[in-house]
């Protein structure tokens, strides 16, 4: 009986003393922290990391047997330099030459153009590039400079400067291919997109 009494008495002490004293408010602070927390959360999750985005592109590209399997790294690394959605590079080389598997021949060399994206193709003006590397380091930096600095910053845009006599099919082809490789919404390549890098 004894600690029940006091149990009781305790617990009507706590009550009295907390109605006493008011409401318990945490500091501004202290919301300021948890939200902080919870954005970097969400963002941490709009966009998968570089290794995840690899393996997706390899992958898919692996299973249109493309000799651009072997550079998913390069392609998404690029990207994220020059600050564009990672499945635009690998989404224009679907359209323009079948993910790589039908590109100009570099006859000087006699070896592929590794001009996978038809980039600066114009009648029988067909630039070369040695490897792979080369090549979407250009075009990378093209995409950037030509086209997201100047206003150009989606497959409907781009499509007005890249091949202007498209009837549409060009940016829908290519968006269905970004649809292909994710269906994610990549949030933090979209707004990286409208920013503008200096040369």
């Amino acid at each position: 009986i004894g600690g029940w009494f006091f149990s009781s008495f305790f617990l009507l002490a706590a009550s009295a003393f907390l109605l006493w004293k008011g409401p318990i408010i945490l500091p501004k602070e202290n919301f300021l922290v948890l939200a902080a927390s919870d954005q970097q959360l969400n963002s941490s999750s709009d966009k998968p990391d570089l290794d995840e985005r690899i393996m997706i592109l390899e992958q898919f590209l692996k299973e249109k047997s493309s000799p651009l399997a072997t550079q998913a790294a390069s392609l998404v690394q690029a990207a994220d330099t020059y600050k564009f959605d990672w499945r635009l590079l690998p989404a224009i080389a679907g359209k323009e030459s079948s993910f790589g598997k039908r590109m100009p021949w570099d006859k000087q060399n006699g070896q592929s153009s590794h001009n996978a994206w038809g980039w600066g193709v114009y009648g029988d003006k067909a630039p070369t590039f040695p490897d792979w590397g080369e090549a979407i380091a250009t075009v990378a930096a093209g995409l950037r400079y030509e086209y997201y600095n100047k206003g150009y910053i989606d497959p409907e845009i781009i499509m007005k400067k890249f091949t202007p006599r498209s009837n549409g099919s060009w940016a829908r082809d290519v968006k269905t291919i970004m649809e292909q490789i994710t269906p994610q919404e990549q949030n933090e390549s979209k707004d990286q997109s409208l920013s503008v890098l200096p040369f």
